[in-house]
């Protein structure tokens, strides 16, 4: 599967899409109170109108509804020919748009899976559509999984890498094409991918939980998720969109001849304005500006569903290329509408040594630096000796310079074409960023602007934006990488540097309110309605609390700061516009609640001991204990430097132990003594089950075959957040708490390679805010007006509820038109608040 992330169309020419959302039919459907298929899953016991197949399992499981949840359980024994899945489902015939939103995905390993399914029947190896989500948080994302023909092999289509949970899900059919999508609020939707899968009506749609893995040791892998607000709308004559609308089958090829898979096509009526498209994952892609690979293995061609009849225009769109001629397409019902576009490429440059200028300072790196230390993305950061000569591509692992479980930086000082600003001066730049050997990219910025970085390893492109670029003088590049161990680096290929699209963008900071900057905090930006229809595109902050959402088509932004365990609250979304070329400001506050970060730098010392290879009698030991004698355990630097866990042991397939003794600070016994907390934030590579004060309070992963552990190892949970609570009467406030974890680490990276843990009180939410309620008094009344006024003039900064009980039209600002709203309903001249 990982093989078809590597196309060479993908991988040597960065083909990838200019991320789109998908258009009007998938962004926004009206409400279905009543619709029949819909279910929150309220109540206590699953409605009748669904059926449940334990598909394949290796031993019985079960779906339940519980707090607003279907909850499913399955127990894996399938291959890639005979699915295994836990599936809830309705039968359905013709078209339609279904969508489910993902509360939960299982914990036992990384293919373990909570999604959205239609099948041809319950037979193991029967034509499927499977989306889902996988591996909590992190790597895998969101994945699009089918199998066309009976009794064939089932197949990755489509991988969008990156989400964040609850994450909405999407399956648009028409015809035997079947198309994916992702949202991150519920209401935007991005694409995933697409596939033609033929199956026969009815067919069978609903949620599912996949376990994947067959018996070992007399038992069972088990996968448990949840999810809820099924949805499903048949295209209709009184539907959006109606039935008879076509479909536009588009082959679009390179300057070469050669079909590109995967490519963006929108379709426009003679204004410009967009009908119908099917664009690339590259709109909802948080970490980097575009680590995303969207294959159809079915077919080279790109299905846009559901296209008005009329006359329009067929156009192209693939990152690094433009189009070189639209097509007319006359649009009737009856049949599929089938045209060949084709795309030519914009001016490039690779960025290796050898083809720099000889008055190039070439690339320079800088090893064993602090992870949270985002100095080096500023333009006028001065190098010093600290700083080497490396060539790129090459390998700067083992010592030279980069050591084993380190951070280190490049950067590079680059002079663009001089015929580059003539001909293309309102255009954004594409800096692709190929694989980094053994390690990832967590940061990537152009003169100081974050335009990307992923935690593994892929190749990825970053659109940089207009306002950003300086066309005659100096760029600086800075990409900060990790290394784990052995090769690493730019160690195979260089960048390459080319002309991008003509977007817009919004940047900013994040920052505490102390006006610290907040690192890893989600930044989302979507709206309904832009030049290429409804649009979304999230990033994740870097060590100086910026971000850049780049490459958005012109249109207006709603951009918020996602949930965060550590938010108290969070700030009021903001609406943006943004305009072609151009860059928007937005900057956000938002209060944390305290928490300890568990490194080095804060005065905490872990302790680990490395068992070696498995051993049956060390591997029974148990050192959770707070009195434990910790023979044999050593001291461990676990820092911002540091927390792979090849610092101590660099051989593979290990197990261990570590301890750490935490004592609370002296005032939160006071504060948060009646609350539990929450250990969360690190992950651990492969896996681990993790104590406090000698109790389980988490577990991910399972352990290997030769532990004689039920169900035996398939994976892990290696690149995703731990979230762990500590229930209340396990803490003991005065004094001495212990931290244990028993640990394996299987190959490569280990430990906890990415993130280090943190420990947080867990709060109730802050009380919902009553729109018009602006003084907090639970009524409407003279003095919300009032105080309305006076934001609305300026004479009174709001806090974030202020603002979001004031802005009663709910256009994201407070303004007179919000006080004449809500003056008119409090003195009775309006029923109610829009």
């Amino acid at each position: 599967m990982e093989e078809l992330m590597r196309l060479p169309h993908l991988r040597d020419r960065a083909i990838l899409l200019v991320g789109m959302a998908a258009m009007a039919f998938c962004a926004v459907l009206p409400a279905q109170a009543t619709a029949p298929y819909d279910d929150s899953f309220t109540g206590t016991a699953l409605d009748t109108k669904w059926t449940v197949d334990d598909i394949n399992p290796g031993q019985p499981g079960g779906a339940v509804v519980k707090d607003g949840a279907l909850v499913m359980t399955n127990y894996g024994a399938g291959d890639d020919f005979n699915d295994t899945a836990l599936f809830v489902s309705q039968k359905v015939s013709g078209d339609f748009i279904a969508t489910l939103k993902i509360l939960t995905v299982p914990a036992t390993s990384d293919d373990s899976s909570t999604g959205l399914m239609v099948r041809q029947s319950a037979a193991p190896g029967d034509p499927m559509v499977y989306l889902f989500a996988d591996l909590i948080d992190w790597r895998e994302g969101i994945k699009m999984r089918a199998r066309a023909t009976s009794g064939d092999k089932r197949m990755d289509v489509a991988k969008v890498r990156y989400y964040q949970l609850p994450v909405w899900v999407r399956i648009v059919r028409q015809g035997d094409a079947f198309l994916g999508y992702r949202s991150e609020d519920g209401n935007t939707f991005t694409f995933v991918g697409s596939v033609q899968a033929p199956m026969s009506d009815p067919v069978m749609v609903g949620p599912s939980v996949w376990a994947w893995k067959g018996q070992a040791n007399g038992g069972f892998l088990k996968a448990v998720g949840s999810a809820t607000d099924f949805t499903l709308t048949p295209i209709s004559s009184q539907s959006t969109p109606p039935a008879g609308l076509p479909r536009l089958i588009a082959t679009v090829t390179d300057d070469k001849g050669n079909p590109v898979k995967g490519a963006g096509v929108v379709v426009r009526d003679a204004s410009g304005k967009p009908l119908a498209a099917t664009m690339g994952p590259l709109a909802s892609i948080g970490i980097t500006s575009g680590a995303a690979q969207a294959l159809d293995l079915f077919s080279s061609a790109t299905i846009v569903p559901f296209v008005p009849l009329g006359n329009a225009v067929a156009s192209p769109v693939v990152l690094g290329y433009e189009s070189a001629g639209d097509q007319n397409v006359s649009v009737t019902a009856g049949g599929d509408v089938s045209v060949t576009l084709s795309v030519k490429p914009l001016p490039s440059i690779s960025l290796a040594t050898d083809a720099l200028p000889a008055t190039s300072k070439g690339w320079l790196l800088k090893p064993d630096v602090d992870s949270t230390d985002g100095a080096p993305m500023a333009p006028d950061y001065k190098e010093d000796n600290t700083w080497v000569s490396v060539p790129v591509p090459g390998d700067v692992g083992g010592g030279n310079p980069v050591n084993n479980a380190s951070y280190f930086w490049y950067r590079l000082h680059l002079t663009l074409p001089s015929d580059w600003q003539t001909s293309y001066a309102n255009h954004d730049l594409v800096l692709t960023v190929p694989s980094f050997g053994n390690s990832g990219t967590s940061t990537v910025a152009w003169n100081g602007v974050p335009v990307g970085g992923v935690i593994s390893g892929d190749s990825f492109p970053c659109i940089i934006p207009n306002s950003a670029i300086n066309w005659t003088g100096d760029n600086v590049i800075a990409i900060m990488g990790r290394c784990s161990k052995g090769s690493t680096g730019m160690n195979s290929n260089a960048p390459t540097l080319g002309i991008g699209p003509i977007a817009g963008a919004i940047t900013g900071k994040v920052k505490d309110d102390a006006g610290k900057p907040i690192y890893w905090a989600r930044v989302l930006a979507t709206a309904s309605d832009t030049a290429l229809g409804p649009f979304a595109r999230f990033m994740d902050t870097k060590q100086d609390g910026s971000y850049a959402l780049t490459g958005l088509p012109a249109g207006t932004y709603t951009v918020s700061v996602m949930p965060r365990q550590d938010f108290a609250s969070l700030p009021s979304p903001v609406q943006v516009t943004v305009a072609d070329s151009k860059t928007s400001s937005q900057d956000f506050t938002v209060p944390l609640i305290p928490t300890l970060d568990l490194v080095k730098e804060n005065g905490y010392q872990w302790l680990c001991l490395d068992q070696g290879a498995y051993d049956a009698a060390s591997f029974a030991e148990d050192h959770s204990g707070v009195k434990d004698p910790e023979t044999g355990f050593q001291p461990w630097d676990v820092s911002n430097k540091n927390g792979d866990w090849n610092a101590v042991d660099t051989n593979e397939h290990i197990y261990g132990w570590l301890r750490l003794h935490l004592t609370l600070p002296a005032d939160w016994k006071a504060k948060y003594g009646d609350k539990d907390l929450r250990l969360w934030w690190f992950n651990w590579d492969n896996n681990e089950v993790t104590y406090w004060n000698g109790q389980v309070v988490g577990v991910g992963g399972n352990w290997r075959e030769e532990t004689g552990t039920p169900g035996g190892w398939v994976g892990s949970l290696y690149e995703n957040h731990r979230d762990y609570t500590v229930p209340n009467n396990l803490v003991n406030w005065d004094g001495d708490n212990v931290i244990a974890m028993h640990v394996y680490q299987s190959v490569g990276d280990s430990g906890m390679s990415i993130w280090r843990p943190k420990v947080t009180p867990i709060l109730p939410p802050a009380p919902a805010v009553m729109k018009g309620d602006v003084n907090g008094s639970g009524k409407l009344d003279i003095g919300d007006v009032t105080l309305a006024l006076r934001i609305a003039v300026g004479l009174l900064q709001p806090t974030d509820a202020q603002k979001a009980a004031a802005d009663v039209n709910g256009d994201g600002n407070v303004t007179i038109s919000d006080v004449t709203i809500l003056l008119s309903v409090v003195v009775g001249l309006r029923p109610s608040l829009p």
